[in-house]
């Protein structure tokens, strides 16, 4: 006969503290209706903290079509710029890491010229979740929100059809 001693408590503990970073987790991830709107939103926060820095040609782009990682989605970001000797995108990157949503930075390319000039271009992902509706007047295409195929055409009222 096989006897296993589980330490009972030391489990609900692990547990208690998995469960508790997930949902650290969770308070950063963006959210919005629609990964156009957290795509905005990413944008807007990052051509606000750049421009709080000294930093020159500055770009900003996030690709608002959703890609999978680790079993959740994401956007890709991608920052571009110069400063006069790198003290900017040292800050830059120091006030990304303090927002309180996350941008994971995956890739980092820094060139100096003979001037001392800082070129730089770094890209990653925002984890994001979009948040659900369930109000009456949605229109959800190529399948509704309990899995069926299809159509769902709930605002046809509004166009002059009628509600299933």
């Amino acid at each position: 006969r096989l006897s296993v001693d589980i330490d009972v408590e030391n489990w609900r503990d692990r547990s208690a503290s998995a469960n508790s970073a997930l949902s650290a987790w969770r308070t950063r991830i963006w959210s919005g209706e629609t990964p156009g709107v957290v795509a905005v939103e990413i944008q807007s926060q990052i051509n606000a903290t750049a421009s709080g820095v000294a930093l020159e040609r500055v770009r900003v782009s996030v690709d608002p079509t959703p890609v999978d990682i680790g079993g959740g989605q994401a956007l890709r970001f991608r920052i571009e710029g110069s400063s006069v000797d790198g003290a900017g995108f040292a800050k830059l990157v120091g006030a990304l890491s303090t927002f309180e949503r996350a941008l994971i930075l995956d890739e980092l390319t820094m060139k100096y010229s003979k001037v001392g000039r800082a070129f730089f271009d770094m890209s990653g992902v925002a984890p994001i979740a979009l948040a659900a509706t369930g109000g009456d007047d949605d229109v959800v295409l190529g399948g509704d929100r309990r899995g069926n195929d299809g159509a769902r055409e709930a605002a046809a009222p509004a166009i002059g059809g009628r509600r299933r």
